[in-house]
């Protein structure tokens, strides 16, 4: 299959996405190998633009929240999608992982809604450099 486009991929994220990624610096590489996982960084999507939802409101970015050694942040999605040292994965909460559909669309937005907002209460949180090792240690 194809790569995807940047203009593709931002055009099918959705809110409360997920992203892994596998960075290629040192830092990328030290977590892989003490978590023993192939995706070293995570982020959570948050605010799609305006041409993604093809609503104005007034940004052209999607946001993504995410933990960096500075701590808990919110950035553009453009440092990923334009960053050739990085492979990137989306994933999405499953439709049985959500309230039932025949509950109606409020009852799915207010968990995804849930979901973005336990992200936001993070925001200027420190960085758990600790819980890399305890992750590893007993994973």
């Amino acid at each position: 299959m194809p790569d995807l486009t940047t203009v593709e991929v931002a055009a099918s994220l959705e809110r409360a996405d997920i992203l892994l990624t596998h960075g290629k610096g040192l830092t990328s590489t030290l977590i892989r190998r003490f978590t023993n996982s192939h995706w070293s960084h995570t982020a959570i999507v948050f605010v799609l633009s305006d041409v993604a939802t093809g609503v104005s409101e007034g940004y052209q970015h999607t946001f993504v929240l995410e933990a960096q050694s500075s701590g808990v942040d919110i950035h553009a999605i453009d440092k990923y999608l334009f960053n050739e040292n990085k492979d990137m994965v989306v994933l999405r909460f499953p439709a049985g992982a959500l309230p039932a559909a025949n509950s109606g669309t409020d009852q799915r937005n207010g968990f995804l809604r849930r979901v973005r907002g336990f992200a936001l209460e993070r925001i200027d949180d420190i960085y758990g450099h600790g819980k890399i090792f305890t992750s590893a240690e007993n994973p």
